[in-house]
């Protein structure tokens, strides 16, 4: 009896579980034909961010054969869109616009509804957006050596703005100077524009911004650059060297954005949404875009994209530890 009794459970049991698997292979064949797929921006309308969102978002949804529908889900600094995705269904239907603060930085920060590392799945690498170091045009420096000697000469004393304490600007000062061995002193502004209002009035001595903001006020003679900080030049400044170039050749900080998905997501699925960025990145249109907008297009598979989560989450967790960083509640 009991024998019988145990046989006909333990049937139950593997006859559901091969229902399920059945049903999840099926759902990830026939993906994305069932319905619309969303793609969650994590910052507001009218952004560059939300611009090349919906740019993918269009392109990939060509390339799909299915619409793709761009969601806003603006708050804390990009958090709140992020985790409506991570507490998403698993089917590829929700898609994050991933950016660099949440993925990398705020947990190092601040208590997350999520953890990066273990409720989303990366899918691709879209792109990195170099910054430049500029400075006033009165300061005794052009270049990284002149930058390093004179800030080795007054320790504490040469100050630069970014767009806010622990972001990715920040943190590309703060890995500066710990490859260059100097001090120097941040402010924190609330957006670019008051920082280079400042910068161009004196206030401050240097500045890490966006290449997009920056490049007509290089233009204008109102600010001068110092370097980028990619790996290669920007062909937006293409006369600027990069800080690897000028003697710290280890040196590269980007913001970036890729693309993820809810942990528990098929690999099916993940390959599908992966080749077709891939080929919407491959775009010659697309490419063009992106350039004007000053930005480095990445593609790759899915573990490359893991790979570079992992070592940027080590990285910025170093820095922040390191520089002590720590945000005002």
């Amino acid at each position: 009896m009991f024998s019988a009794t145990l046989f006909r459970a333990l049937s139950s049991v593997f006859m559901l579980t091969a229902t399920l698997g059945f049903s999840t292979a099926s759902q990830a064949q026939d993906y994305p034909r069932a319905r619309p797929i969303h793609l969650v921006v994590p910052f507001p309308a009218g952004g560059a961010t939300d611009v090349l969102g919906r740019l993918v978002g269009q392109e990939l949804g060509r390339v799909l054969g299915q619409v793709v529908i761009v969601e806003n889900k603006a708050g804390a600094a990009g958090s709140i869109g992020t985790d409506h995705v991570a507490k998403s269904a698993p089917d590829g239907y929700t898609v994050c616009f991933c950016t660099t603060g949440p993925q990398v930085i705020l947990p190092h920060l601040t208590k997350q509804p999520f953890d990066p590392r273990k409720d989303l799945l990366p899918v691709i690498h879209i792109h990195n957006v170099p910054n430049v170091l500029v400075a006033r045009t009165t300061l005794a420096a052009g270049t990284v050596p002149e930058l390093v000697q004179l800030a080795r000469s007054k320790p504490g004393a040469i100050s630069y703005g970014t767009t806010g304490l622990g972001g990715p600007q920040h943190l590309a000062g703060e890995y500066f100077q710990k490859l260059a061995g100097i001090r120097l002193n941040h402010v924190p502004y609330k957006g670019e524009n008051p920082a280079f209002n400042d910068l161009m009035a004196g206030h401050v001595d240097l500045a890490f911004g966006s290449i997009a903001v920056a490049e007509p006020l290089i233009r204008a003679g109102k600010i001068k650059p110092i370097a980028v900080t990619g790996k290669r030049r920007s062909p937006s400044l293409a006369d600027v060297p990069t800080v690897a170039e000028q003697g710290y050749p280890d040196y590269e900080a980007y913001t970036f954005v890729g693309l993820n998905v809810p942990a528990g997501t098929p690999a099916p699925v993940i390959d599908t949404l992966n080749r077709a960025t891939n080929e919407v990145l491959a775009d010659d249109r697309v490419r063009e875009k992106m350039l004007a907008m000053a930005v480095e297009r990445v593609g790759g598979t899915s573990k490359a994209y893991a790979a570079f989560l992992a070592a940027e989450y080590e990285k910025m967790g170093r820095l922040i530890e390191e520089g002590r960083i720590v945000l005002k509640e």
